[in-house]
């Protein structure tokens, strides 16, 4: 797996931000979106601080070092935002497709 997981050009990985409120629409916490998760005592850990990034258990942390790794964070955009509001589309989604 870390093996295909690396020979990605580019990985790109968008959700929005929801202050106050872990629920986009359809992402619950929104952060895990961009890889982040609750540890054990609720407490929100970002991509940089979980165990498989630190180990580079299937090439995570390996893609962001080498820079082909991009997390797109917009706030308050809405799960369903990504796929019908045209301005995040075009601002967010098709400056990635290269």
């Amino acid at each position: 797996m870390k093996a295909s997981f690396l020979q990605l050009k580019k990985a790109v990985f968008c959700v929005g931000s929801w202050p106050g409120n872990g629920y986009d629409g359809g992402i619950e916490p929104w952060q895990s979106g961009v890889w982040g998760s609750l540890d054990e005592h609720g407490t929100m850990q970002n991509m940089t601080e979980q165990g498989f990034y630190v180990r580079d258990s299937f090439g995570l942390r390996t893609l962001d070092e080498s820079g082909r790794l991009q997390l797109v964070i917009v706030p308050n955009a809405t799960h369903a935002d990504w796929t019908s509001d045209h301005q995040i589309i075009a601002q967010h989604v098709l400056p990635w497709l290269t």
